[in-house]
This record gives structure tokens, sequence and C-alpha cells, in this order.
């Protein structure tokens, strides 16, 4: 197109009107609020889900040093304490 020769680097006019029109629609609006809300929602429940396992990993291995302690204390006091780590 003879527009598009002399404008050397430039988009055409129909591709810069839809390119001016991105974000305008009320539907594709609404489509990203609720994309980035479902996002959020998904960031938070891996958030959560992360501090989870950091404080099961802890009482684990605070349950494995209970069962590794030498000493006199019978098998039924070791699950109890380290059940209550």
């Amino acid at each position: 197109d003879a527009a598009a020769s002399k404008r050397p680097n430039k988009l055409p006019a129909a591709k810069v009107t839809r390119k001016a029109s991105i974000g305008t629609s009320p539907g594709e609006i609404a489509f990203f609020k609720f994309l980035r809300a479902e996002l959020n929602k998904a960031s938070c429940f891996f958030g959560r889900a992360k501090q989870e396992l950091s404080i099961r990993e802890e009482r684990l291995r605070n349950g494995i040093e209970i069962l590794k302690q030498p000493g006199s204390t019978m098998v039924n006091e070791k699950w109890s304490c380290m059940a209550k780590a």
C-alpha cells in the first residue's frame, strides 16, 4: 500500500487504530480484571501452601531429632514427644 511505503517503520493506519483500541473494550477490561483476581488468588494459595510445608518440614526435623536421641525414653514417650513438636 502506498501510504505504508511512505511511512517506513510505521504501522499501517488500520493497525494503529486496532492498537489504540486495545484495552478500551468493556469485555476485555472485565476479562483481564477477572484474570488478575484469579492470579492473585492462586498466588495467595501457593504462598500459604509454601508456609504450611515449611512448618511441616520443621516439625518433621524436630521429630527426627527426638527419635535419634539416645536414652532411656520409651518408644511410646518418643512418639508423644514427637507429636507435640
